[in-house]
């Protein structure tokens, strides 16, 4: 089973690298919203006695009216991006 979340939990860190490992440090209601669906969603998990597999992906910018590369793609205003490498991660 799989929920979709958002990189949106780890809140603002000023264009800082963000990893799985980073502090939750949002503040608005969806995000905390959001933070508490993945710890239920791992309590449910842990109630299954690990029968059934639960992940959590954490999307970025695919929420809200206009977001995602399809949208962006399709207006023409899509961007691409860099993998990190050693020296930016």
């Amino acid at each position: 089973v799989g929920y979709l979340s958002s990189t949106g939990i780890y809140g603002n860190y000023d264009g800082e690298w963000v990893t799985e490992e980073s502090e939750i440090r949002c503040v608005d209601q969806k995000s905390l919203a959001r933070v508490e669906a993945e710890r239920e969603w791992c309590l449910f998990e842990k109630q299954l006695n690990d029968n059934v597999r639960i992940d959590c992906f954490r999307c970025g910018g695919i929420y809200g009216p206009g977001r995602g590369p399809l949208f962006s793609a399709r207006k023409s205003t899509a961007t691409k991006s860099a993998a990190p490498t050693e020296e930016t991660a």
